[in-house]
């Protein structure tokens, strides 16, 4: 009877890890954007506020957030699609290189 609940159990098991480890992915690339943008972020808030107070013309004024600009090729300026940017699974179709100009791309892009 164990033995009957252990195989019946095994499937899910394996399916709840698949899971964990797509949403474990996902996340950490997720993490990789903050971890990235979110210095630049403050630097050029920085930079805007030191411009406003002095005077002078603001030197950013284009939006960057997190989900804005969308991903690009550091060589081409190529825009990551939707598919291009599934963590670890589009690295591996891809070769580890951008769709459209061939370059190779950092396994920790955007570093």
């Amino acid at each position: 009877m164990l033995q009957d609940t252990l195989l019946f159990a095994a499937p899910a098991n394996m399916l709840v890890s698949l899971v964990a480890g797509l949403f474990g992915l996902l996340f950490g690339s997720f993490l990789n954007v903050v971890i990235y943008r979110v210095p630049k972020m403050m630097q050029r808030e920085s930079d805007n506020y030191v411009a406003a107070e002095s005077g002078l013309e603001l030197p950013h004024t284009d939006h960057f957030s997190l989900v804005a600009p969308r991903s690009s090729c550091p060589h081409c300026g190529h825009r990551i699609t939707a598919l291009e940017n599934i963590p670890v699974l589009s690295y591996l179709v891809l070769r580890g290189k951008c769709s459209a100009c061939k370059a190779p791309i950092s396994a920790r892009y955007p570093a």
